[in-house]
């Protein structure tokens, strides 16, 4: 998967791998993630052969190999027609991020491909005018060891600072994920929706509803964990963040002017402490013994990991910013 990577999802791989480091290292837990792709898909000739078609995407392995002893695959939890107007939802199973973002990439590439072996010529992850439901909407669960720790949602809590957090990422970041003016639509149903199912709430979790169904799965995920990273951080050491938390842009220019200033911004600051913090702790074991340079070395990650990030986003979408502003 490495090598047909882009360059920003690299980096933002790399720093979802920073990220994890640092709820492990600092607090001990670590995020279960999962997906809900969404997209719609119509038929050549007008006539809807739903059930074969998810029947067949749900017959594929992680790498793409068919499986046709099963129906189940470890990439995808269930796929399933989500509405009569040819909207379609594949949702994949709890994960860690970096798997669940290749699995979002093989998602999207396995929809295609498929697509065409049933003659469903039109497969769209667009955005759709007054369709703020349509999107990829990312689960998450924080799990300290076996148990989970999402299921707080009082405004206090640990679930509503890390929903605020994720909102506040996502919101001053459009660039990373391609938002536009539609999208911020899902503003009003964005929530720290926890569910929760039996009695142990080991379904208890955070649905971010705001990623667009084409945004890159990377950069949706590294959004997301950094923001429940932060939003933990705040719930553990009590500081108030409401005041900071809630006041989000409401549209994509607005969130441009922000990012167009990457040091004052704060997911790129939270990356770029952690980057040090890593790289300090990385050559501290140099010099104890634990680790040789070669492999410090090699493992050492930028230090300025997240000014590099909205940096590239800022220079792949030049073009698109231009057409926004006309």
């Amino acid at each position: 998967m490495e090598n047909v990577r882009t360059d920003i999802q690299k980096m933002c791989a790399r720093a979802i791998r920073l990220v994890e480091w640092a709820a492990r290292e600092h607090f001990g837990i670590n995020f279960k993630v999962g997906i809900e792709q969404e997209f719609f898909a119509t038929s050549e000739l007008g006539s809807k052969p739903s059930r074969k078609f998810m029947r067949y995407l749900d017959s594929f392995d992680e790498m793409g190999n068919r499986r046709p002893d099963k129906l189940s695959s470890p990439m995808i939890l269930r796929a399933y027609k989500e509405s009569p107007t040819n909207q379609y939802e594949i949702t994949t199973p709890p994960a860690n991020a970096l798997r669940t973002a290749a699995r979002g990439i093989a998602l999207k590439c396995l929809i295609e491909n498929m697509a065409c072996d049933f003659d469903m010529e039109n497969v769209s992850f667009s955005p759709f005018r007054n369709n703020t439901a349509y999107g990829l909407h990312i689960n998450i669960s924080t799990w300290s060891g076996a148990t989970n720790l999402t299921s707080d949602s009082t405004k206090s809590g640990m679930s509503h600072l890390q929903s605020l957090y994720v909102r506040n990422f996502i919101t001053r970041n459009p660039l990373l994920i391609y938002l536009t003016d539609e999208d911020y639509q899902r503003l009003g149903e964005f929530s720290p929706v926890v569910k929760k199912k039996g009695t142990n709430n080991n379904d208890s979790r955070l649905e971010n509803g705001l990623p667009g169904a084409y945004s890159d799965p990377y950069a949706a995920l590294l959004l997301t964990v950094a923001g429940a990273y932060k939003g933990y951080q705040m719930h553990t050491t009590g500081i108030n963040c409401a005041a900071r938390g809630t006041d989000f842009p409401n549209n994509f220019n607005d969130a441009i002017s922000e990012t167009d200033k990457p040091r004052e911004n704060e997911f790129v600051e939270l990356l770029d402490r952690l980057a040090k913090e890593y790289n300090a702790r990385l050559y501290a074991d140099v010099k104890s013994g634990k680790t040789t340079k070669q492999a410090a070395d090699s493992r050492k990650i930028p230090e300025k990991l997240g000014t590099q990030i909205v940096t590239e986003a800022l220079k792949q979408i030049e073009s698109k910013r231009s057409a926004v502003a006309r």
